[in-house]
């Protein structure tokens, strides 16, 4: 099961992978189907967490986890349970590229050094490498960061089984998997 805060939301222009191919957020519909990405050693949910409400102790997991690999990764297909949409004020660009726009709370998977992590939107730095799911060989290295005062429509894709959303080409945590018990 899947649960996501308001917040880890990507914007209505920005592509997500299905399994039909790229197409924009806003265009997703429930019972569509994502491509998704996983691999074994994913930050993990806490066991308080349920579908609308996140644990601080859920958010210093995910912000806080580092490895030097990742394990086993692997596609998934996921279809879209419900879909949660709002608006925000200001987003981030990345490169100067709104293929790279993401809600500022968003956490796309980074190299920095020689580990990965998940950091906030707003902890990215220039000389980070967001991992590049079309070419992995290829990151998207940052070369410029800019907040974006402009509202925006965002998307928050419940998805069953969870895996990394695919946005703009970059692996989006977009939420965290829970149990099903907490749903």
């Amino acid at each position: 099961r899947f649960f996501g805060p308001p917040g880890f939301c990507i914007p209505a222009d920005t592509e997500v992978l299905t399994t039909d191919g790229y197409k924009k957020a806003k265009d997703i519909k429930v019972d569509d189907y994502l491509l998704t990405a996983s691999f074994d050693n994913l930050p993990k949910h806490d066991s308080n967490c349920s579908q609308g409400h996140i644990t601080t102790e859920c958010i210093i997991k995910v912000a806080g986890w580092r490895d030097l690999s990742m394990v086993n990764p692997s596609t998934l297909e996921s279809k879209v349970t419900n879909i949660f949409k709002q608006t925000k004020s200001s987003f981030m660009r990345i490169n100067n590229n709104p293929k790279h726009d993401l809600s500022l709370v968003e956490q796309p998977l980074v190299k920095r050094g020689s580990e990965y992590m998940f950091p906030e939107v707003t902890d990215l730095e220039v000389g980070d490498e967001i991992y590049n799911y079309d070419d992995p060989s290829s990151p998207i290295v940052i070369d410029s960061l800019n907040i974006i005062e402009e509202d925006l429509d965002v998307f928050l894709f419940y998805r069953e089984p969870w895996g990394l959303l695919v946005a703009g080409s970059m692996l989006a945590y977009n939420g965290c998997e829970t149990s099903t018990e907490f749903i």
